[in-house]
């Protein structure tokens, strides 16, 4: 087998290669982070639910929220739940079920609180209708920052406050995702490598194959067109003669002008067979020794559509 065949097979081993593991590398990073937003929402759920077990007793009457009970005892919470190993909350603050502010806690720089500031603002209008978790993801400082809502119930099964926090994704938690996107990128890479090594030397083997077909096919094509050949030179020895200058004309003529060799194969064909027609002009007009005339010579020109008919079905 030629070898643009082999280039052309590790050509598009690289090439698959490549793409799988970007798309990959794609999915599971995306994914890592959609966990991690996931993770935030589960930790924050689960911060707001263990608070309202608490202190379910400073919520039952949401119109008459206690500030610096409330405070107190978000820091009394808060000192009981330290950083998880995916991040920490560097900023919470408890609204009322109307978007009043009731108490806060920041651990956040000051820069990093003017972009707090800006994502609180921008959702305010949401506090009001909060019923269920609210994410949404941003970065502060190339950090990885996620901004949730979570609601507050009490005891008879009403809305008595909303928590607003912002949750900074620990360093643990990135590194953890670029370490599985690029083992993932390693894993692609494996397994389209193994699969090559399996599957390349099958696909040579057929490709092989296929090329003694198409070897097989061409020498058969090129037998008819000697059996035409051979009718013509059995009917007209000058045409026979004729027909090989012609094709040796075309070929140099072909080589002059740098024509492709799979056009120079095509070429032959239609110079070898252009007189092919002959086979249908009478003996008595084809055959004459001497000069044609005028109603003889119009039958000799009928050989190009007897020509024409007979390589009609071949293709060249």
């Amino acid at each position: 087998m030629s070898d643009f065949v082999y280039k052309g097979l590790r050509k598009r081993i690289i090439i698959a290669t490549v793409i799988i593991s970007v798309v990959l590398a794609s999915i599971v990073y995306l994914t890592n982070y959609r966990q991690i937003d996931t993770s935030v929402a589960d930790i924050a759920r689960d911060r707001a639910e263990r608070f309202n077990l608490v202190f379910d007793n400073l919520l039952n009457d949401p119109a008459n929220l206690d500030p610096d009970a409330i405070r107190n005892a978000l820091i009394k919470f808060s000192n009981t739940h330290t950083q998880n190993h995916i991040g920490e909350f560097i900023y919470v603050t408890i609204f009322d079920k109307n978007a009043n502010a009731i108490t806060q806690m920041a651990e956040a720089d000051a820069e990093a609180m003017i972009e707090i500031t800006e994502i609180s603002k921008s959702n305010n209008d949401r506090l009001k209708s909060t019923t269920t978790t609210y994410l949404q993801s941003f970065q502060i400082d190339n950090r990885y920052h996620v901004y949730i809502q979570v609601p507050l119930w009490n005891s008879s099964g009403n809305i008595s406050a909303i928590v607003e926090g912002i949750f900074r994704v620990s360093d643990e938690a990135i590194n953890t995702i670029w370490t599985k996107t690029f083992l993932t990128i390693l894993f692609a890479i494996g397994i389209v490598m193994i699969t090559a090594i399996i599957l390349y030397p099958v696909i040579t083997r057929l490709t092989k194959r296929l090329a003694r077909y198409s070897d097989a096919l061409l020498t058969s094509n090129l037998e008819t067109i000697k059996v035409l050949g051979s009718a013509i030179a059995k009917r007209d020895n000058d045409t026979d003669a004729h027909n090989s200058r012609v094709t040796i004309y075309a070929i140099l003529l072909a080589k002059e002008i740098n024509l492709d060799p799979l056009k120079i194969q095509s070429l032959i064909k239609g110079a070898f067979l252009h007189d092919v027609g002959k086979i249908g002009i009478r003996d008595n007009v084809l055959l004459k020794p001497g000069r044609l005339d005028n109603d003889e010579f119009d039958i000799m020109k009928t050989h190009v559509n007897h020509g024409n008919e007979i390589i009609a079905g071949l293709h060249y």
